[in-house]
């Protein structure tokens, strides 16, 4: 049995390691065969800063936003754009407009970086007074393989401390995100209006409280926007089909025996191992 370290690292330089122990699925096999790659390739890893609401929120919002608004800068600068600012104020406004209105097709690094920078503000915006540990975890030189289609009953829209999730691969939104952002410039895009339909070893590790009321919450929520955005037609799925993969998709589930409160401090992945049992 192979399992996954994820070494975390603390604003001294201390770290600590979290295992997680994959499900028996056939998603779970894919995921893995993903961090498999990784570690088997040697390939650096530079994406170690998606780290989140372990610390101080307001001052770690403050910090997402002015992050943001220097990569949008340095765009408006090299390709002559005019994107605007993130806000203190209206911003989950503000992000859905630039999300929208400027990332579309762009593969530039400085493009996507921004649409890394969006996705950090909104992970720290919208917790919502609860505790939200959350770490995102983006692999080089991924392949993404199409999800079996027995994975997509095992979609949830309850969060789980210490589950690790498979990240959504794809560029778009999937139902769950837009429901969240309340994002009503996507529907103008029909093809930003994505639900997962792949794996690869980009993934979401959910270190906060557990949430279960998101089920309710959330189902009627994002039903209601699909009915009232016609997106049976649109995608071209019923409301209830499986493949509108509504929430996560779990993949593993931690072993280490840690509390919340151990992760108090946080600031960015060190690196990834496995370990054979």
């Amino acid at each position: 049995m192979t399992n996954v370290i994820f070494t975390l690292a603390y604003k001294d330089g201390s770290v600590i390691d979290l295992e997680y122990k994959p499900f028996d699925t056939e998603h779970s096999k894919l995921w893995l065969q993903g961090i498999q790659d990784f570690c088997n390739g040697d390939f650096p890893l530079h994406d170690k800063n998606r780290v989140y609401n372990f610390g101080d929120r307001k001052e770690e919002l403050k910090i997402r936003i002015e992050k943001c608004n220097i990569t949008i800068k340095k765009i408006n600068q090299e390709f002559n754009e005019s994107i605007p600012e993130i806000g203190q104020t209206n911003t989950q406004k503000n992000l859905n407009f630039v999300h929208t209105q400027f990332l579309e097709n762009k593969t530039h690094p400085l493009y996507v970086q921004l649409n890394l920078d969006i996705h950090s503000v909104e992970s720290v915006l919208d917790i919502k007074g609860k505790y939200r540990g959350q770490v995102f975890v983006g692999l080089p030189n991924q392949t993404t393989k199409p999800l079996p289609d027995e994975s997509y009953k095992y979609f949830t829209l309850r969060q789980k401390f210490g589950y690790c999730y498979a990240n959504y691969p794809h560029a778009g939104r999937h139902l769950y995100e837009i429901f969240c952002s309340k994002d009503t410039d996507v529907f103008d895009y029909n093809d930003h209006i994505l639900p997962q339909h792949g794996i690869c070893g980009n993934s979401y590790l959910y270190l906060g409280s557990s949430i279960l009321d998101l089920f309710f919450r959330g189902y009627w929520g994002i039903r209601k926007i699909f009915k009232e955005n016609n997106l049976e037609e649109r995608l071209a799925m019923k409301w209830g089909d499986p493949k509108l993969a509504l929430g996560w998709l779990p993949v593993a589930k931690l072993v280490t025996a840690i509390d919340k409160k151990d992760l108090f401090g946080i600031v960015k992945l060190h690196s990834i191992r496995l370990t054979i049992k």
